[in-house]
């Protein structure tokens, strides 16, 4: 069977395209009536206990080790998780627990294997963390996955694949702890991303982080300290996420929560009011990544045709009332239809379909080399590729050795957002043995986007035509040996036994 995958900050789901051509989520193993899978993750001895049964066990032991929101740290090989028997677990490996998890659900309830899938990604993951994200699903014993944007995704689903008459969408995605702006064009051809922007740093996890703290300041006035109690913080997040939920629902503009925190007997109470001012802040983060979009795509709020909203957190009244204020756009010309399931159901369409010439995705990033200003000797970034451009996408540049006994080339390649950006190095790429060196040898640099965002680097030799043997430097070995890592990582942890 084919599937749809979106492997979230907070929550995870799976999907595929029924016997009727309607995308349906599958459900838990152990409960038919979950279908989100909490991004959680626990481990102890031979168990990984995964997703509500993660968080069955928080609720009776608060203080228990628990990997959450790791996907915000894929591309890192940086521990998230160090368990009772210190065990250390990367966000890849974690990720692909929770993907092994999805996988075993899908398959139990379907009675067959899954031979394809379509993984989600946020709009503004770069290749580093496309890379981890691609590992993490190899390793949790699933097929090499296609990976597509989540707008892109969401406009799918909601049929926006193509229109009798072209017309331009803004998909607002916020998400648990990623939010993407993206400026598609729908045309008889298909649907073509002209411009994406946007930030990791932003979330619905970040709404409840500010809750958080309210709340631990409230228990500290009153002589709990909180913040270096790891029970005490898991209450307070539990606390923090369902008063946000809360306040969200029609005529609730105050809540109320009681607690024993840091031994001391707490009750916060919150406005809609106080809520809206203390996220505001960072919906204006949005509204100015959205009009950057807009901008990198020649466009402005009022000559877009329809304004997609997706991501749990869109459900927010704050978040329309926001972007209605600053786009200027009418109350009905918001668009938002199942926004928790919209990515994935996208998803689940296109593992069936496959990405095809009529849904073109661009790069978020541009591509290019670090290199020396000659005369300042500052380093800045030489883009070959820039940034918005359809995927996939290749540039070929030609460099010359500057010294005669030059036998390779050393070149580091960045993904940047331009400006004053350093960008993110993907590693130094040494290239050689130039057979017959000299000075001024020619080597020719072949750069690639492929379709699903990933960086491709190649070298040749144009007088001879051989391409030449290269070794990247960073990035902890091969990718094979990476998903070599992590498989090893979570070998013989048994899911939610």
């Amino acid at each position: 069977m084919n599937v749809g995958i979106d492997l979230g900050t907070t929550f995870s789901l799976i999907a595929q395209k029924n016997d009727k051509g309607v995308p349906a989520l599958f459900p838990d193993l152990h409960d038919a009536n979950l279908f989100r899978t909490p991004s959680v993750v626990h481990t102890a001895g031979a168990l990984a206990m995964v997703g509500q049964a993660a968080e069955d066990l928080l609720r009776d032991d608060p203080a228990l080790p628990v990997a959450r929101g790791s996907t915000l740290q894929l591309g890192s090989d940086a521990a998230v998780l160090r368990d009772g028997e210190g065990r250390e677990f990367s966000a890849t490996a974690i990720a692909a627990l929770v993907l092994k998890k999805l996988k075993r659900d899908a398959e139990a309830f379907a009675s067959e294997a899954i031979e394809r899938c379509t993984v989600c990604v946020p709009a503004q993951f770069g290749d580093l963390q496309r890379r981890a994200v691609r590992d993490a699903v190899l390793a949790a014993g699933l097929p090499a996955p296609r990976l597509v944007d989540e707008p892109v995704a969401a406009a799918v689903y909601h049929g926006l694949k193509a229109s009798a008459e072209p017309k331009t969408l803004l998909v607002y995605d916020l998400g648990g702890g990623t939010f993407d702006a993206t400026v598609l064009e729908v045309a008889p051809a298909g649907l073509r991303v002209l411009a994406t922007d946007g930030t990791t740093k932003v979330g619905g996890m970040r709404f409840d982080e500010v809750v958080m703290d309210w709340i631990a300041d409230e228990a500290r006035m009153r002589g709990g300290d909180v913040r270096k109690d790891r029970g005490a913080m898991q209450r307070i997040r539990r606390m923090a996420e369902q008063m946000k939920i809360d306040l969200g629902k029609p005529g609730r503009g105050q809540v109320k929560e009681s607690a024993l925190l840091g031994g001391v007997p707490v009750e916060f109470a919150l406005t809609r009011a106080q809520f809206e001012k203390g996220i505001e802040p960072m919906l204006m983060e949005t509204i100015a990544a959205s009009e950057r979009c807009l901008s990198a795509a020649g466009l402005s709020w009022g000559r877009v045709d329809q304004v997609l909203l997706c991501g749990g957190s869109s459900l927010l009244p704050c978040v329309k009332d926001v972007i209605l204020r600053q786009s200027g756009r009418p109350a009905g010309g918001l668009l938002s239809h199942q926004p928790h399931q919209a990515v994935v159901f996208g998803a689940s369409l296109l593992a069936d379909t496959g990405l095809g010439q009529d849904v073109a995705q661009a790069a978020a990033y541009d591509l290019g080399l670090r290199v020396f200003d000659p005369v300042t000797r500052a380093p800045k970034v030489q883009v070959l590729i820039p940034r918005n451009v359809a995927l996939p996408a290749k540039h070929t540049a030609t460099f010359y050795t500057t010294r005669a006994d030059q036998t390779r080339m050393v070149f580091e390649v960045v993904q940047s957002r331009g400006g004053d950006d350093p960008g993110q190095s993907l590693g130094h790429f040494v290239f050689g043995p130039i057979a017959e060196p000299r000075k001024n040898y020619p080597i020719e640099l072949v750069v690639t986007y492929d379709l699903d965002g990933l960086v491709r680097v190649n070298a040749r030799d144009p007088r001879t035509g051989r391409e030449l043997q290269h070794m990247l430097t960073e990035g902890g070995g091969t990718d094979a040996a990476k998903v070599a890592r992590v498989r090893a990582a979570i070998e013989g942890l048994r899911i939610n036994e």
